[in-house]
Formats: structure tokens, sequence, C-alpha cells
């Protein structure tokens, strides 16, 4: 089950971050084969660069069950990137669960969860890559959500 909600999560982050772009009049096209047998090559979305250029961007999601405010996710958490998936433009998306307040939110919906914001290639590929306080057997980076570009800043970058 956690694999299918992964699953599920990452392909609402991905449509909800191309919904963004296109409101936003920015070009953003899935760039994943959802027929393939593997894995994507870790970008999820094409975009358009100032040179009109398509470049890779990565959309990476996160679930929360304990932090359900913006706020307490920002200064909690860091971005999901590993140090081999940095690409052009690398933007997070975190749902949240209310799990302990009615109405109880206990699937990933778009009403809990936010677009936190964007990473630059060059960020992510500074920053120090640190293991999870868990057992997940990958790195991270070692910098908080609250550090992140809005993303009105990323669509400065866009056409």
């Amino acid at each position: 089950m956690d694999r299918f909600i992964d699953a599920l999560v990452g392909e609402i982050a991905e449509m909800a971050v191309i919904d963004y772009l296109h409101r936003n009049g920015k070009y953003a096209v899935s760039a994943v084969d959802k027929r393939a047998p593997n894995p994507d090559p870790g970008h999820d979305i094409h975009v358009r660069n100032l040179n009109n250029e398509i470049v890779r961007c990565s959309v990476k999601s996160s679930i929360s069950a304990l932090k359900s405010s913006p706020e307490d996710i920002l200064s909690t958490f860091s971005p999901a990137f590993n140090q081999e998936e940095p690409r052009e433009f690398n933007i997070q998306v975190y749902f949240y669960y209310t799990l302990f307040s009615a109405p109880r939110y206990v699937v990933p919906s778009l009403s809990k969860g936010l677009i936190t914001g964007w990473f630059s290639r060059e960020a992510l590929q500074g920053a120090l890559y640190v293991p999870y306080p868990n057992a997940i057997q990958r790195r991270r980076a070692e910098v908080k959500l609250k550090d992140i570009q809005p993303m009105s800043e990323l669509l400065e970058q866009l056409t």
C-alpha cells in the first residue's frame, strides 16, 4: 500500500505543478512515459527556460502525518532530492494529513498540499548531503524547506 500511495502522491504532485505553471502562462509538459516498465530518469516535467530551451524539472513529493501546518512543514523538513537527482529546476511538493483534527484527512489531497517552492541545480549541488534520521537508505540535502525559493521566482525563469 505504501508504494501505491507514493506513486499516487507523485502523480498528484506532477499534475499540480503542471497546472500551476499553466495557470501562470508557462510551458510545462510531463516528461514521464506512464506506460514504461521502469522508473523515469529522475525528472518529471519539461519546462522552457528564458532562452526558450526545453529543460528538465524534477518534482519531488513527500507526506507528513504529524505536521499539518505549512509553517511546521517548512521549518521542520528538508527537500527530498538526493545528490544524483538535481535538474535545472527542482520543485518540492508536500502533502499533509490531519489525523488529529476534524475533518480528518488520511489520504493525499490537493486541498492538503503545498507546492513549497524550488531549488536550482546549483543550490542542491552545493548542499551538504546527510543520511535521513530514520532507516531510509538514501541521503538528503541538509537544508530546510523554509530556505526554498518561492514559486514566483521560478516563474521569472520560465517562458
